[in-house]
């Protein structure tokens, strides 16, 4: 079974879509959490006759506490031996979830299987490979590959609802940090902990990330400070004894015409995103 675990926060506007994207998967032996994270909209109602119709949702509510806390809330109660999360202003293609279990099932060293994203403004049948705010979403990392932490300290590989995981997360203890990046963070420490990395392409399988100016996405990032995910990243670096090659590489090489450093920090993304975001 896969348990799909729903954060949404006012997105009333978009729920019908998303759920019925659920509704509409291949892979029907699934269970799919609704957190309401204290949404002030229709949200609830939305959710309910769901529920109400379909007994494989269940709804929980809480106070507002953020996507890190409500997916954390989610996955608590998980019971399925894979874990999907997803946003409450995006969908899945209907072969999705039966893709990347048959995957899993077939490939047991591999631990996260994810695809590609692509992005939509309000026309679902016209996809971008790239945000507008200049997102790349899908970094391919392959099972064999060594040092995946390296990859994963420096770019997330994807987006949080392209992944598949299994639910060995759960007995790692691996939660949510309320940072930006907090999925990027989630993945870090994944990696850290282990567990292996996949890109596999399949047909009709994309996660639909929608364009939305006030996605939590955006919030997020506009609302944490800056400094909390470097803090909580070189955190798991030194809880681990973890020493980068790649970093000394790079100190040997001491490349003067680009300050790579710069351009790969969470701090250099915070400045950026605070320039364009309303």
């Amino acid at each position: 079974m896969v348990t799909i675990i729903l954060a949404c926060y006012n997105q009333a506007n978009f729920l019908v879509d998303c759920l019925q994207s659920i509704q509409n998967q291949s892979f029907s032996d699934w269970e799919c959490i609704l957190v309401n994270d204290g949404s002030t909209d229709d949200t609830q109602k939305v959710l309910k006759s769901f529920c109400e119709e379909d007994a494989r949702f269940q709804y929980i509510y809480q106070e507002n506490q953020g996507v890190a806390v409500a997916r954390n809330t989610g996955l608590q109660l998980a019971r399925g031996e894979f874990i999907q999360f997803l946003d409450g202003d995006d969908m899945v293609q209907s072969s999705k979830l039966e893709s990347q279990v048959a995957f899993l099932s077939h490939h047991t060293s591999v631990d996260i299987v994810y695809g590609s994203s692509r992005y939509f403004y309000e026309d679902m049948n016209e996809l971008f490979p790239i945000h507008y705010l200049g997102f790349s979403p899908t970094f391919e990392m392959h099972y064999t590959d060594l040092n995946q932490q390296e990859v994963l300290l420096k770019t997330n590989v994807c987006t949080n609802c392209a992944a598949l995981y299994r639910s060995t997360i759960l007995s790692k203890g691996i939660l949510f940090k309320s940072v930006q990046f907090e999925d990027w963070l989630f993945n870090i420490h994944c990696s850290f902990e282990g567990l292996i990395f996949h890109y596999a392409f399949h047909d009709n399988s994309f996660s639909l990330i929608r364009m939305n100016p006030n996605s939590l996405m955006l919030k997020h990032l506009s609302s944490l400070s800056k400094n909390l995910f470097d803090r909580e990243r070189n955190k798991i670096i030194s809880n681990y004894n973890f020493k980068s090659k790649l970093n000394s590489y790079a100190s040997v090489a001491k490349p003067t015409f680009f300050n790579w450093n710069k351009l790969l920090s969470v701090n250099f993304y915070s400045s950026f995103f605070k320039k364009i975001l309303p």
